[in-house]
C-alpha cells in the first residue's frame, strides 16, 4: 500500500490510463472504476468510447481534499 505522503508528494500534469492511475492511488481498478461511477474522482472520456484518462494532478488534489477515501478503500 502506498502511504498518502508518497502520493502527494509525487508531481507533474501526466496523463494516465486507467491502470496507471489505480497503480498511482494504490488501489484496485476496480475501486478506481467504481469512484469514477460515483463522481468521486475526474476524468476525461469520449462518448462511446472506452479509454478513460486521468490526471496525476487531479487524483493528487482529491486525495489531499479526501485522505479518508484512500484510507477506506484500502481496509
Amino acid at each position: 500500500l502506498k502511504s498518502i505522503q508518497t502520493i502527494l508528494d509525487s508531481e507533474g500534469e501526466e496523463r494516465l490510463n486507467q491502470k496507471q492511475a489505480a497503480k498511482y492511488l494504490g488501489i484496485t481498478q476496480s475501486t478506481l472504476i467504481r469512484w469514477k461511477k460515483n463522481g468521486l474522482v475526474p476524468c476525461e472520456q469520449l462518448p462511446h468510447s472506452t479509454k478513460v484518462t486521468y490526471y496525476k494532478s487531479q487524483l493528487k488534489s482529491i486525495i489531499q481534499r479526501n485522505p479518508k477515501l484512500l484510507q477506506a478503500a484500502n481496509k
